[in-house]
Parts: structure tokens; sequence; C-alpha cells
């Protein structure tokens, strides 16, 4: 649930093809989000990769507005929206209830998939990576533009992928945010496919980007003492059999139904923690490269946010008007069904920390 008292709302953005100098691209303002009555929240500053040179060019703009410094800056504690991305169903469009405890009266984070609305006016189909800042009227949020990093890791011909970091200051709060889009690929990629026991490079290729990304944010936290960090992505991990398991790296194919949701979940979630796979085909998981820092990551995201389908209906292309053989996954009151072609998996994800003992590190907490 939304808290009402949020004042600002970041924006982490992946394949975002918008153009910078169009309003109908890049909204000057954003309203009616769920949760947040009708509240009107305007752009204060954007950062993306350079989509034209697909270089590690930085391209920054500022979006004047009237403020005053000490303004209350309200929380979001866990908003998760009805919203539809690539996947074409309901995905989960904000913090957790653990990200909104750390960050409590400060900042609404919308990752990835945002709501209809806000996706129809940024065009997040295809593209780059960005971050946008949103905030409501007199709310101070500034920018060091001396302490913002991008990294480009890679494209394909929809997308740019990489990792942009800045530092924000919130009334006199500092917070990190950064926005990341790695690699897509794994072994057996169809269902029904043999699977071979080695993987493919782009398994590689997601762990160097989630690296990359990993150092390009304690790069700009190492400048930036006590501050608080939201890090959030597409890092495509797709849920494969973990280490010990003897089709290691092969996707988990759930059975599909609703008499076997529970069954396929428990599955699907025995390879939740695996990113990639390194140059000896070792296997790498989120944990394990977070080891030693305060990230962590947001919970209570308990269904997959990828891939999914839209709700049968009675004489729909795929036949299936109750979604019988397809996996289903009930949350917040909501049901969702899953494409039976693609292993359904938990590709977005958010990792917070420091700003306080709640948040792993040092300093007043949020």
């Amino acid at each position: 649930k939304a808290n009402e008292q949020t004042k600002v709302v970041a924006l982490a953005l992946q394949d975002f093809h918008g153009n910078m100098g169009s309003e109908e691209d890049v909204p000057k303002y954003i309203g009616n989000l769920p949760g947040l009555g009708k509240d009107r929240f305007k752009m204060r500053h954007a950062l993306l990769l350079d989509s034209d040179t697909g270089n590690q060019e930085f391209c920054y703009a500022y979006f004047k507005g009237g403020w005053k410094a000490g303004m209350a800056i309200g929380g979001i504690a866990g908003l998760k929206m009805g919203a539809v991305g690539h996947s074409g169903g309901p995905v989960i469009g904000g913090a957790s209830m653990a990200l909104g405890a750390i960050i409590g009266g400060g900042i609404g984070v919308l990752t990835t998939k945002l709501a209809e609305k806000v996706v129809a006016k940024l065009g997040a189909n295809c593209g780059g990576v960005a971050v946008f800042v949103y905030s409501l009227k007199k709310v101070p949020v500034s920018i060091d533009k001396e302490n913002t990093v991008t990294v480009f890791t890679g494209d394909t011909a929809t997308t740019k992928k990489g990792t942009v970091v800045a530092k924000f200051e919130v009334s006199g709060r500092e917070l990190v945010i950064a926005s990341t889009h790695a690699a897509e690929g794994i072994r057996a990629k169809k269902k029904g496919s043999a699977c071979p026991t080695h993987g493919v490079e782009n398994e590689l290729q997601r762990v160097r980007d989630f690296q990359a990304g990993l150092q390009a944010l304690n790069m700009v936290r190492s400048k930036a003492a006590g501050a608080a960090a939201i890090w959030a992505g597409d890092f495509n991990s797709r849920s494969v059999h973990p280490a010990g398991d003897e089709q290691v790296g092969c996707p988990f194919w759930p059975k599909g139904g609703a008499e076997h949701s529970n069954e396929d979940l428990a599955l699907l979630l025995r390879g939740r923690d695996v990113l990639g796979f390194d140059e000896n085909n070792q296997q790498v998981n989120f944990q394990t490269l977070l080891e030693g820092s305060d990230l962590r990551e947001a919970g209570n995201l308990m269904c997959p946010t990828y891939k999914k389908e839209t709700v049968p209906e009675e004489g729909n292309s795929n036949g299936k008007a109750t979604g019988d053989g397809l996996f289903q996954c009930k949350e917040d009151g909501i049901t969702m069904f899953y494409k039976a072609s693609h292993p359904p998996s938990w590709v977005d994800r958010i990792f917070y920390g420091g700003g306080g003992s709640d948040g792993g590190g040092e300093g007043k907490p949020w």
C-alpha cells in the first residue's frame, strides 16, 4: 500500500527510448499514481545512457521548480501496482515493505515496470537505462553532477544495457539511486530443448553486468559517506537449477495449472538467487556478489515478475479460458498467469542499504 505522504518519486527505467526533449516521451508532470491520490509530481532530474552513440556518454537534464529547503519528505511503504510492462500482466511496480521501512520518511521508488499511465507517457518500450526523479511542489531535490557514473555494457537490436548511478540530496539527506539493465540469455531457452552442461556467453555477461553496476554504485557511494542507496533494475536472471542439481543451469519448467501452483512456485524459488555463471561454468548467486556489502534485496515479492500472460478469457488465442496449463501465482488477491514459453523468473529486483541502522549503515535512519 502506498504511503499518502510520499513527496518524491524516483523512476529506475530500463528499455527507455524516449526523446529527452519531448513532452510526450518525458512528461514534465506525472500524477494519479495508485495509492497517492491526486498528487502531481514535477520532473526535477533525468539521467540516462546516451541513446545515440551507445558509449559511456552521460545525458543530464535539469528541470527547474519552485521549492524551499526543509520541507518534510514522505515515504512509500511497499507500493505495488497493477502495472503492465513487457510481460503483459500485473507486476510489482514499487518498493517493498522492507524498503519502505528503511527510507521511512523519504523516497517512493517505482522500478522497472511502471503503472500503465506512466509507461505510456514515458514510452518505456526499448532503448536505454535511465533514472528520473519527480517531486511535489516546493520539495527540494538536488543532484551532485560531479558524482554521477554511467557504464555501458552492451546492446541488442532494441536496447542498450548498462547502469546509471547518481547521488541526490533530499531535504539535506543524501541518497544514491542506480538503475541497471543486464544481459538476457540462458541455456536451453526453449521448453523441451536439450540442455547443455555448459552455459551460454550471456550467462557470464549478466554476471559481469551486475559486477559493473555494483562497482559503479560503490564508486559513487565512496564519495558520499553515510548516504543511503537504492539500486533497482531488470537483472534478467532466470529460475534455473542451482548447483548440486543434476541439471544445474537448466531452466525450471512448471507443470502449470491452479492445482500445481504451490508446487510450481516452490520449485521456481529454488533458483531465485541464481544470477548466472562464471568463466569456469560455476554458478554465481546474487548473495555471493553482495557479501561484505550492506546492500540487501527488498523482500515481500512472492510471485515472479516475468514473463506474464494476459488473463485468459473465453475464446482467446491460447484457447485456455481458465488458464489451464499455465503457471499461475496469486499475490495481494490478484492471480497472475505466465507464458508457457518462458521460465517464470524474478528478473526485476530492488536492493537497498545505508542511511541508518535499518538500512545496514551508519547515520540517521531514513
